[in-house]
């Protein structure tokens, strides 16, 4: 056996028996310098810090440059740091050497490579219990979702970690950003942020590459009865908002369903997934909104989508079938000059056109439509449809135009 591959197995060995701290110990006798072993969401594995401090949560958690994904190893000279990536199959951990000088790296760098064999099967291991978690929990709001109560009764029956009680009241907080970021990440760490707080009957859920919370109610201390009161959801969610940003330096958002018994989960699911997609559609940003709060289409959205996707078609069907037709972009017009709050010349400028171009569709539509679109009556009108439009199709309710023509 070759002398370097002797030292792979060795690691390993000493992995099995002692832990992580086997690697730990390897790499302190040839570095020379901090180091930092990580997954590839970021959350430390060393140097240790103690958990269920909500306060040291933050520094479990170092967020991973991008310029150092794609490469066995990177070296960022601004932060003096090397970033050695060790993993296959999409399980991916690594080894930061910090205070380090670009010309001491390729001495350092076989060293580095003897852990490969130890921290491939240690993160591995870790990744297959998290796979496993995951899996149940999407399995078990699969049926949530699909009403299979029979079978989410089974499952609950088979695996109470969840903290999940069939005769509970629950509401979903969905989380996203317009921003990249890293779903495991943020999983991971929300995780351990309600974890730290004793908040351990709030499940984080990965579901369609955003984040779900299934969030307990609370109870009236005197009398134990449901508090249907949402201001401290709102004081929590708030919080759990703020430590996201903090950590990860980008704007997330917020939506949240109303509070219903489990089995009737899957409500405010849609619920949460409209209020995201409607406020972000309105313009805003940052928000923590919820589905109550939306006014006007919250009460449209209380409607069966099929009915709310024929009201779009009969407001707008005729605006969409000539878009399809001749490549005209008329919807596309009317959506920006509602955005900025009818400003023609700001319209025009954003789509890089004549302001007189613009009057031609405006004209266009109210042609199309039989509408006049100078009265505020049909702005409103063309405003709620077009939003409610939008919403169906982000939501999935309409997948193309093709879905929409009838």
């Amino acid at each position: 056996m070759p002398e370097d591959d002797a030292v792979k197995y060795q690691l390993l060995e000493e992995l099995i028996e002692k832990g992580l701290e086997a690697v730990v110990h390897y790499l302190r006798s040839k570095t020379g310098k901090p180091f930092i072993i990580c997954t590839d969401a970021g959350k430390i594995y060393h140097p240790a810090i103690a958990e269920g401090d909500p306060e040291l949560l933050a520094d479990r958690y170092i967020v991973i440059p991008e310029e150092t994904r794609a490469k066995e190893y990177s070296y960022l000279k601004r932060e003096k740091k090397l970033f050695y990536r060790v993993g296959q199959d999409n399980v991916y951990a690594y080894i930061i050497v910090c205070e380090l000088e670009n010309s001491d790296c390729g001495g350092l760098l076989p060293s580095l490579q003897d852990t490969d064999l130890a921290l491939k099967s240690h993160f591995s291991n870790l990744k297959s219990k998290e796979n496993l978690e995951k899996t149940f929990k999407n399995d078990l709001f699969h049926d949530l979702l699909y009403k299979n109560s029979a079978q989410v009764r089974e499952i609950l029956q088979k695996n109470d970690k969840q903290k999940l009680d069939i005769n509970q009241t629950y509401c979903i907080c969905m989380i996203d950003s317009q921003s990249e970021f890293n779903i495991d990440a943020i999983y991971s760490f929300s995780k351990e942020w309600f974890e730290s707080f004793h908040w351990v009957n709030h499940v984080p859920i990965i579901w369609k590459k955003s984040l779900l919370v299934i969030c307990p109610v609370h109870f009236n201390e005197e009398t134990l009865e449901i508090d249907y009161d949402w201001e401290r959801h709102y004081v929590n969610m708030r919080q759990h908002k703020k430590a996201l940003e903090t950590k990860f330096k980008i704007e997330f958002c917020f939506g949240v369903g109303g509070k219903y018994p489990l089995l009737e989960l899957h409500k405010s699911y849609t619920e949460a997934r409209t209020a995201l997609h409607v406020s972000r559609l309105m313009g805003e940003k940052g928000f923590l909104k919820h589905y109550h709060d939306l006014g006007i289409f919250s009460l449209l959205f209380m409607h069966d989508h099929e009915l709310l996707i024929e009201y779009c078609y009969k407001i707008l069907g005729r605006v969409i079938e000539y878009d399809r037709e001749y490549d005209s972009k008329l919807l596309e017009a009317l959506r920006r000059l509602f955005n900025t709050n009818m400003n023609w010349k700001e319209t025009a400028n954003s789509m890089f056109i004549h302001v007189n171009t613009l009057r031609y569709r405006m004209n266009k539509i109210e042609e199309l439509l039989m509408m006049d679109l100078s009265t505020s009556q049909t702005q409103a009108v063309l405003f709620i449809t077009l939003t409610l439009y939008d919403s169906l199709v982000a939501m999935g309710f309409i997948k193309d135009k093709q879905d929409f023509i009838k």
